[in-house]
């Protein structure tokens, strides 16, 4: 037997550690009870702004069936914020003139939300070269809750359907 070798019985193995236990646990947990917030959708486009990572950036939006002009509008932003301007994004409650466009989009029967707005993303663009100055684009684009993660939706026309 080599000196250097170290023997362990067979079913020693076999059976994992408790530190390898508490690790996987802990991993288990990390991914199940990491719960998503409003605010974690925030974070996570302000994120991809920042690197100018466009495929992180669509990922936080649920464009199915959304009109050509809310996927531009969408890819715009991307744009403006990954070069022109320096963008802030925050997660807030409905406001009342969205509200007040919600209740012109239920009336129109031809068009409605696949789910329903929960709240508000909105995005701030700010001149790199004025620090402190007014935000030069807002935007507030709707979020909701699809297939269990929050995104970013938009109205779709039903008649295309």
């Amino acid at each position: 037997m080599n000196p250097l070798t170290r023997h362990t019985p067979s079913n020693a193995r076999a059976l994992p550690s408790k530190a390898h236990i508490a690790l996987l646990l802990f991993g288990i947990c990390i991914s199940a009870c990491a719960k998503e917030t409003p605010q974690s959708l925030a974070e996570h486009l302000a994120s991809a702004y920042k690197a100018g990572d466009l495929n992180a950036a669509m990922a936080v939006f649920d464009l199915r069936d959304a009109p050509a002009e809310v996927q531009s509008m969408a890819v715009g932003t991307l744009s403006d914020c990954f070069g022109e301007f320096t963008c802030t994004v925050a997660a807030v409650g409905l406001n009342d003139e969205f509200k007040q466009d919600m209740a012109k989009i239920s009336a129109n029967p031809d068009l409605e939300f696949a789910v329903p707005p929960l709240g508000l993303i909105e995005v701030k663009g700010y001149a790199p070269i004025k620090p402190g100055a007014k935000p030069e684009m807002t935007l507030t684009m709707p979020y909701g809750s699809v297939d269990g993660k929050y995104k970013i939706i938009s109205e779709h026309n039903t008649m295309l359907l």
